[in-house]
């Protein structure tokens, strides 16, 4: 919706001007795949029991692949032969003009990737504050590479880069003292299949089984992003992934890429 601190301000706040006559939400569908929703349900459980210690750090590893892969055959993409719109015109007035084209496919796939992290390790409120440590990306692309962030409290890493695998690489996983907590994200194409959650401690490890109360498997983000914006829109309920929650993704992706140039 942006891709820079000014534009994001300009939209929320337009968005508080309506006072509730328009609502916005942002399509981060991640937030709704039923696998990683009961990652977070595990994961606050053992934050709040402390059953596996403390939390040692939290990993998303995202190195793409073909993202069309298990693509219905019987549903094909439709095409169209007008001409692609202009890129966006607002980007940070700090940005070079050299690495426009890079930052925006990076904040483009990798945003959702860290607004994965910030909803992980958020608080019961959905907080969680967000202070950059490092910036190590490749200046042959400027997307290849590791960012070290600290999320409310909890070393964070996001590995970016873009391989030629067939399928689609992805995961997140969130280490404790006594275990971890993995979710291995599909096929982005893939229907009616939801991440895969892993759930290890010290002399027990397994697939967490579907069925888990208030989870409903298998589900297709997509659906469930469209299923939770409707339900929002009718009951007035604060939607997951909200124009001011999203807000702080963008100013991040400022932050991560004026610590990649130095700026």
């Amino acid at each position: 919706m942006a891709v820079s601190i000014a534009r994001a301000e300009s939209i929320v706040r337009t968005v508080e001007a309506a006072k509730g006559k328009a609502r916005l939400m942002v399509g981060y569908m991640k937030r709704y795949d039923s696998g990683n929703v009961l990652l977070k349900q595990r994961l606050d459980a053992w934050r709040k029991s402390g059953e596996c210690g403390r939390m040692l750090l939290a990993r998303n590893h995202g190195f793409g692949g073909n993202w069309v892969y298990a693509q219905d055959p019987n549903v094909p993409f439709e095409h169209s032969n007008d001409p692609a719109p202009p890129g966006p015109d607002d980007c940070p007035a700090w940005l070079p003009e050299k690495w426009k084209n890079a930052y925006l496919g990076y904040l483009q796939q990798w945003t959702h990737n860290l607004n994965l992290l910030r909803y992980f390790l958020s608080d019961d409120q959905g907080r969680a504050p967000v202070t950059v440590k490092s910036v190590q990306l490749d200046e042959s692309d400027g997307m290849t590479g590791l960012v070290v962030l600290d999320i409310n409290g909890v070393r964070a890493v996001v590995e970016s880069g873009y391989t030629s695998f067939h399928a689609w690489e992805e995961h997140t996983q969130i280490y404790f003292q006594g275990g971890w907590l993995r979710t291995q994200a599909p096929a982005l194409m893939l229907k009616e299949t939801p991440a895969t959650v892993e759930v290890y401690r010290a002399a027990h490890d397994g697939l967490a089984a579907c069925g888990e109360p208030g989870i409903r498997c298998p589900t297709w983000s997509y659906r469930e992003e469209a299923r939770h914006f409707l339900q929002c829109v009718r009951s007035g309920q604060p939607f997951r992934s909200s124009a001011e929650d999203t807000f702080h993704d963008v100013k991040l992706y400022e932050e991560i890429y004026r610590g990649f140039l130095k700026l």
